[in-house]
């Protein structure tokens, strides 16, 4: 990923020396090859967000417990949308445990896609969580959402691909519909 790169030695006001390093990322390509998905908006570190990290992000509690907090301030008794809800659908589940009444968790990956389904069944709360398949910018929801909740900057988006994500979601809001979290640095 890296088209071009140095590193000079640099010398201290103290005498000593240290490293520099400088690099000229690749040029990505416009998609990828083979299944004809768009990468602009990108996903970013989608190719490395596997197993390992989606694992360490579901099971970090201080993570999940700032996430449970602002749902408990927030959903109870509404409607809410998950954006990118992974093969866990933790974020779906949190919505539910906080009191949300209806959750539509939206997966582009198909593979996630149905072990978020299989997930929901196997806890029982395919009456309260909707598991739905595909681009987030394409799907039309059966109702109108009250809030949004994402995990996706810095998760599976890079910057512009999550902003891109997390932007048209407001066509699924009501006029005061909010988003969780609220902004992101």
């Amino acid at each position: 990923g890296i088209a071009d790169a140095a590193v000079v030695a640099k010398k201290q006001p103290d005498g000593q020396s240290e490293l520099l390093a400088y690099y000229v990322p690749a040029a990505k390509p416009a998609t990828e090859s083979g299944n004809g998905l768009e990468l602009w908006p990108s996903f970013a570190e989608q190719s490395v967000y596997d197993e390992l990290l989606y694992g360490a992000m579901t099971h970090d509690e201080r993570r999940n417990q700032s996430y449970l907090r602002a749902m408990q301030k927030h959903v109870v008794g509404k409607v809410v949308v998950d954006i990118g809800t992974g093969p866990e659908a933790i974020l779906a589940r949190l919505a539910i445990q906080a009191g949300a009444r209806k959750v539509y968790a939206i997966e582009v990956e198909e593979d996630a896609y149905r072990k978020a389904c299989a997930r929901v069944d196997s806890l029982g709360l395919s009456e309260r969580i909707f598991v739905l398949q595909g681009d987030a910018t394409q799907i039309t929801l059966p109702e109108t959402a009250d809030v949004c909740v994402s995990a996706i900057v810095g998760a599976i988006g890079g910057t512009e691909g999550a902003a891109y994500l997390l932007n048209d979601a407001h066509r699924l809001l009501g006029t005061d519909g909010i988003m969780i979290p609220q902004r992101s640095v």
